[in-house]
């Protein structure tokens, strides 16, 4: 999410900028199964046996406008709000709180 959610939400956070790390793949030159992914009842597409080719794998850094926030702190942050509420302030509140819903589900 980006900083200034997290700063909204009332959520801690982080922000990665680390540079991209390359490293050893541990699975070279193995045999492995490719997954092609799922139909619509869940049933698995296809596989496929085939050899592992990457010498290395790098990751990729979030960059400097995403934060990795602990929804944890927003949470606890969004229900003493909701608990100090007025009937009048209840709307206000519920657009806050509906902002962290998408996060909620990964």
């Amino acid at each position: 999410m980006s900083k200034e959610l997290a700063e909204e939400l009332g959520a801690t956070y982080v922000i990665d900028d680390q540079e991209p790390i390359v490293y050893p793949n541990p699975n070279y030159g193995k045999e492995h199964f490719s997954f092609d992914g799922l139909d619509e009842d869940g049933n698995v597409l296809s596989t496929n046996l085939g050899i592992d080719t990457a010498k290395t794998h790098t990751t990729v850094p979030f960059g400097p406008d995403t934060a990795i926030a602990n929804l944890g702190t927003a949470l606890e942050s969004l229900i003493s709000e909701y608990d100090a509420c007025e009937f009048d302030e209840y709307g206000a509140w519920f657009e806050r709180a509906s902002k962290v819903v998408p996060f909620l589900w990964d």
